[in-house]
């Protein structure tokens, strides 16, 4: 082949999670990933990298209980709420450098910010209902793309066997 290809993953390269007696959580993580492809055919580096770092929280309301009426009858369901909030940020590029010409140009990439929280309850042992947030915004390095964001949520119910 005309092609040396390197890949180098560090997910996480630095993970850190503290669950403390109170019911509060707290991570930290950082990621690193990169990949080098030198092209014998046309004299290029193309690289690739993906660096990121996410901060999160969360907190455990312990034996929530609510009361439900369905069927005529009424239900009690006792069960802990989960809150969690994660915000990360990654950097996206992709770079190719022109070694018989000394160029080195980005051709793609973008920093992307998501923020996320997400509240769940355990409706029996089987059945869970989570409800999420999520928003991401992406900012591109080139200028022949433009900025956007999505945002979603919604309610998810689990059964699990």
């Amino acid at each position: 082949t005309d092609a040396i290809q390197i890949a180098e993953q560090f997910n996480p390269l630095i993970r850190i999670a503290v669950s403390m007696v109170n019911s509060l959580q707290f991570n930290f993580s950082l990621q690193r990933n990169r990949t080098l492809a030198l092209s014998f055919s046309n004299n290029q580096l193309t690289e690739t990298s993906r660096d990121g770092i996410t901060f999160g929280g969360g907190y455990s309301f312990k034996d929530v209980t609510f009361n439900i009426k369905a069927g005529g009858k009424m239900h009690n369901l006792k069960s802990d709420i989960v809150l969690r909030l994660n915000i990360t940020y990654n950097s996206n590029k992709t770079e190719i450098r022109k070694i018989n010409q000394a160029i080195s140009q980005v051709s793609s990439g973008s920093q992307v910010w998501t923020a996320e929280i997400s509240g769940e309850y355990a409706l029996s042992s089987t059945l869970s209902l989570r409800a999420f947030f999520q928003t991401n915004i992406n900012t591109p390095y080139i200028s022949n793309a433009y900025p956007n964001s999505t945002t979603k949520g919604g309610i998810t119910v689990r059964f699990s066997f």
